[in-house]
């Protein structure tokens, strides 16, 4: 079941969508070298959700109220804060 769940999230990050859509405009305005570290970015993350379904995370947002709360908040949090040039 563990290499189903594990392959099934493979073709669904290779699938095209915002992932793709964010290497190719980093490929055509910035060229390879940068598009080689969101491409890093982009595996790191995915690796990081894996990670976070495989500990059981989603099943504690779903019965927990006040820890779906927490996080969505800080999610808002995060969107909303100013950002540094």
């Amino acid at each position: 079941m563990l290499w189903n769940f594990i392959v099934a999230t493979a073709l669904i990050s290779l699938m095209p969508g915002p992932s793709l859509i964010v290497i190719m405009v980093s490929a055509s305005d910035r060229g390879l070298s940068s598009s080689i570290q969101v491409i890093l970015g982009v595996v790191a993350a995915d690796a990081i959700l894996l990670m976070l379904v495989f500990s059981g995370i989603g099943t504690i947002l779903h019965t927990s109220a006040v820890a779906f709360s927490v996080l969505k908040w800080l999610g808002v949090s995060y969107v909303k804060r100013p950002k540094v040039d």
